[in-house]
């Protein structure tokens, strides 16, 4: 089972990177150990606290005047070992 979907990429988040922590999308049915386990091993980092957030389901009006339904999802904040990154995140910048 793929348990990491997708990153998220927020202003917020990429503040959030340059203190260690990262934000994941991902399944529903997966625990804190499950996502620990799958990030460590994919990405070859330490993680030390992992903080999981359930985002109900819900509609949403567009600007036409036509109401979509969001499905619900689990968002991971994830905190890695000092010194240590996702590559996957680096955004740019100095090199």
């Amino acid at each position: 089972m793929n348990v990491i979907l997708s990153s998220i990429v927020t202003e917020k988040t990429v503040e959030d990177m340059k203190k260690g922590k990262y934000a994941f999308r991902v399944a529903i049915d997966s625990d804190k150990k499950l996502i620990k386990k799958s990030v460590e091993k994919y990405f070859n980092v330490n993680v030390i606290k992992i903080a999981t957030i359930n985002i109900k389901k819900r509609t949403k009006q567009t600007m036409q005047k036509r109401t979509i339904k969001i499905s619900a999802w689990k968002k991971a904040m994830v905190e890695v070992k000092a010194g240590q990154k996702i590559d996957v995140f680096n955004v740019g910048g100095k090199k």
